[in-house]
C-alpha cells in the first residue's frame, strides 16, 4: 500500500505551521522576538510578585525564587529537593504537624519582601520559621549580605488587643477572631521600612523601637524607644540640617488599635536627630495613618498630607499642631467609610490634594453620611496662618472632587465617579440624585461661582491631560478640549463609529493622545483630535500598561473567558502584536500572578506567565 507522499508532506507543513504559531505566541501582524524563560510546576506556587525594579519573586509557603525580570538571573533559589511519593507523604505530615503548632498557619507565602532599590538589596522575612528572622540579599550578586532574628517584626504579640479594637469598632457583628486574623494578614511588613540613601541605611520600625540599619553590613548604627505606633508612614530626609522628618503609622492593621483607644498616641510625627536618632520633638497626628502619602517641610512648617483630601500642619521649630483641614466630625465619618474601601462615597485616594496659596489654603471635606444617597461635600478655603475658615462652597449629592487647580483669579475642581483615574467609571446607575460630573471654577476670594462644564461629561469623565489655558477630556465615547479660562469647548470628537465604547483613559504622548477605551484603543492628534490609528479588538478590557513609546492591554472574551494580549506602538500608530494567554489552571496572588503579564525595562520587555512557568518577549 502507497501513502501518498503530496498529501502527507502537505499535512505535515500545516501541522509543523500550526506549532511553530502556538509556541512562538505569533499575531496575524508580527511575532514578538522571545527573551528568556524560566520553567516553573505551578502545582508548587501560588504567588507571583514583581518589584518596581522588576524583580519577579514567586513562592509558596514552602519554596521561593526570585528572578532577575530583564535578564532571566535566578538571584535567590530557596526550592526544596522533593523526593519520590513516600518522602511527599511525609514531609506532607511533618509540615501539616509543624503547622498546627505555628501562628505561621494563617501565612500561605514563605516570605514578605521590601525592596531597597537605592541600597541595591531585597528584604526577606520568613513568615514560616520561629524566631522573626531577616535576610539582607544583594541583588546585583544573589548573596547574602547579612541575617538577623534581632529584630522583633511580627505583629502575633496584638493578636488579643486586634480582637479587642475590631470588636468595639465593628460591634462585633463580624466577629472578632476572624476579622483580627485577616488584619494581621494583610499587614503590609515592609511599611515598616524606609529607605534613607543619603546616609547609606534604611529605617527600621520593629514591634519594640526603631532602628537605623547601616544597608550592606546590618550594623545598627542607633535605635530610639520614643516612638509610638509599629510602622513608618512617611520619611524626609533634610540634608541643611541633617536631620529625619518621620511619620509613625500602625503597618497596615488598618488604625483598628487607634480607632478602638483614641487615648493611646499611636500616630506621631517627629523630628529625629539623622546621625544619633536623638528625639527633638514629636507629635500626634488625627488622621488615618494608612492614608498618610507624605510628610514634608513646607516653609516654617511641616505637612502632613492623607489621601483622602486633608492636610494636617505642625509648627517646624517646636511640633505644635496648628491645624487640619478635617477637624471635627468630618474625620470620624471619613475614618469610618474608608476602612470599608478606599474608594468609597466619603473620599478616596485621588480626592483633591490641599492647595496652599500665600496665605490660603483650599481644601474638600466630606459632610455627614447620608442613610440613602451621596453624603454632600463641601469646598473650604483657610487661613494658613490661623486655620481659620475663610469661606465654603456646598457640593450637595457629589461623588468625589479631583484635581483642584488655579487659573488666573479661579478655583478648578472636577466632579469624577468614585473610581480610579485609570479605569473611570460611570455614574448613570447610581440610584438617587448625583451633581453631574464635570469641570466647576470658583472665585478664590469669595468661592462665588464663576463658571461650569458638564453637559458633555454628566454621567462620565476621564482623567484630565492639562495645559496652560486648556484641557483634554473624555465624556462616554467623545473626547472634548475645553478652556480653562470660561469652561467653552474648543473642538470635540465622537469615536463611537470605532466601536472602542466609553474612553476609560487618556495619556499624552507628544502631539498625540492615546485613548484607551472598553473595546479599544485610538491614537489622535491633541491639535484637531483626528484619528491617526484605532483598533477594537475583541473582548472587555481588563488591565493595560503604558508608557509614551507603547501601549500594552488585556482584552477578556466574554464568554471563553480567554484573555489576549495586544501590544501597540504609539510613536508609529500600529498594532505590533497580539496573543493568548496560557497560565496555570489556578488563581495565583501577586500582580503578576493576577495580571498574567508585566512590562519590564522600560517596556523593552513583556513578563508573561505560562502554564509551564514565565517567559519574556522583546518588544523592542
Amino acid at each position: 500500500m502507497r501513502a501518498n507522499t503530496k498529501t502527507f508532506c502537505r499535512g505535515m507543513a500545516l501541522l509543523c505551521l500550526a506549532v511553530f504559531l502556538q509556541n512562538c505566541a505569533s499575531t496575524k501582524k508580527a511575532s514578538i522576538p522571545q527573551g528568556w524563560s524560566y520553567n516553573l510546576n505551578w502545582e508548587n506556587f501560588n504567588s507571583a510578585e514583581i518589584t518596581p525594579s522588576d524583580y519577579l519573586i514567586v513562592q509558596s509557603k514552602e519554596d521561593m525564587v526570585m528572578l532577575d525580570g530583564n535578564s532571566g538571573r535566578v538571584v535567590v533559589n530557596d526550592i526544596r529537593e522533593r523526593g519520590g511519593f513516600f518522602s511527599e507523604i511525609g514531609r506532607d505530615f511533618k509540615e501539616q504537624v509543624k503547622e498546627d503548632l505555628l501562628v505561621s498557619q494563617r501565612v500561605d507565602i514563605k516570605y514578605y519582601h521590601k525592596e531597597l532599590p537605592q541600597l541595591g538589596a531585597m528584604l526577606l522575612f520568613n513568615q514560616v520559621e520561629k524566631g522573626d528572622r531577616v535576610r539582607s540579599i544583594n541583588l546585583d550578586s544573589g548573596q547574602e549580605n547579612w541575617s538577623s532574628t534581632s529584630y522583633v517584626w511580627n505583629l502575633d504579640k496584638y493578636q488579643d488587643i486586634a480582637n479587642i479594637a475590631i470588636n468595639e469598632l465593628m460591634g462585633g457583628s463580624l466577629g472578632a477572631k476572624g476579622m483580627s486574623a485577616v488584619a494581621l494578614q494583610t499587614r503590609m511588613i515592609e511599611s515598616m521600612i524606609r529607605e534613607v540613601p543619603e546616609q547609606n541605611g534604611f529605617l527600621f520600625r520593629t514591634v519594640e523601637k526603631l532602628y537605623f540599619i547601616e544597608g550592606k553590613s546590618g550594623e545598627i548604627l542607633w535605635e530610639n524607644e520614643e516612638m509610638a505606633g509599629t510602622g513608618i508612614a512617611d520619611v524626609e530626609y533634610l540634608p541643611a540640617t541633617n536631620q529625619l522628618l518621620l511619620a509613625t503609622s500602625m503597618a497596615g492593621l488598618r488604625d483598628v488599635l487607634e480607632n478602638a483607644n483614641v487615648d493611646r498616641e499611636l500616630k506621631q510625627v517627629a523630628l529625629l536627630d539623622a546621625t544619633t536618632g536623638q528625639t527633638e520633638w514629636k507629635s500626634s497626628y488625627t488622621g488615618r495613618s494608612e492614608q498618610l502619602r507624605v510628610v514634608r517641610k513646607q516653609g516654617e512648617n511641616v505637612h502632613l498630607d492623607f489621601n483622602g483630601g486633608s492636610v494636617e500642619i505642625f509648627d517646624f521649630d517646636s511640633g505644635e499642631r496648628l491645624f487640619g483641614t478635617r477637624d471635627g466630625i468630618q474625620e470620624s465619618n471619613a475614618k469610618l467609610a474608608s476602612f470599608t474601601t478606599d474608594y468609597n462615597p466619603m473620599e478616596t485616594p485621588e480626592t483633591a490634594a490641599p492647595k496652599l496659596e500665600g496665605d490660603a489654603v483650599y481644601a474638600v471635606n466630606p459632610e455627614e453620611v447620608k442613610a440613602v444617597g451621596l453624603p454632600d461635600k463641601q469646598i473650604q478655603k483657610f487661613d494658613y496662618t490661623t486655620g481659620e475658615m475663610l469661606w465654603q462652597v456646598e457640593m450637595e449629592n457629589t461623588t468625589d472632587i479631583r484635581d483642584m487647580r488655579f487659573r488666573d483669579d479661579h478655583l478648578i475642581v472636577r466632579l469624577s465617579a468614585q473610581q480610579p483615574d485609570t479605569m473611570s467609571g460611570n455614574v448613570s446607575s447610581i440610584v438617587g440624585k448625583v451633581k453631574p460630573l464635570g469641570f466647576y471654577a470658583f472665585s478664590k476670594k469669595s468661592g462665588e461661582p464663576a463658571w461650569e462644564l458638564t453637559e458633555p461629561f454628566e454621567n462620565h469623565v476621564s482623567n484630565v491631560i492639562y495645559e496652560e489655558d486648556h484641557a483634554w477630556a473624555a465624556g462616554g465615547k467623545s473626547l472634548y478640549k475645553f478652556s480653562l479660562v470660561d469652561g467653552s469647548v474648543l473642538a470635540d470628537s465622537s469615536y463611537e463609529d470605532h466601536g472602542m465604547g466609553e474612553i476609560k483613559y487618556i495619556h499624552e504622548s507628544g502631539d498625540k493622545l492615546v485613548l484607551v477605551g472598553f473595546k479599544g484603543v485610538a491614537i489622535v492628534s491633541k491639535a484637531d483630535l483626528t484619528t491617526q490609528f484605532s483598533k477594537a479588538p475583541k473582548g472587555r478590557l481588563r488591565s493595560f500598561d503604558i508608557n509614551d513609546q507603547f501601549l500594552v492591554i488585556k482584552m477578556e472574551r466574554l464568554l471563553s473567558g480567554q484573555e489576549n494580549i495586544h501590544v501597540f506602538n504609539i510613536s508609529s500608530p500600529s498594532e505590533v502584536a497580539n496573543f493568548t494567554l496560557g497560565g496555570p489552571d489556578k488563581d495565583l496572588h501577586g500582580r503578576l500572578g493576577r495580571q498574567g503579564y508585566n512590562p519590564t525595562a522600560d517596556f523593552q520587555q513583556l513578563i508573561t506567565i505560562t502554564d509551564g512557568g514565565i517567559k519574556s518577549f522583546e518588544i523592542y
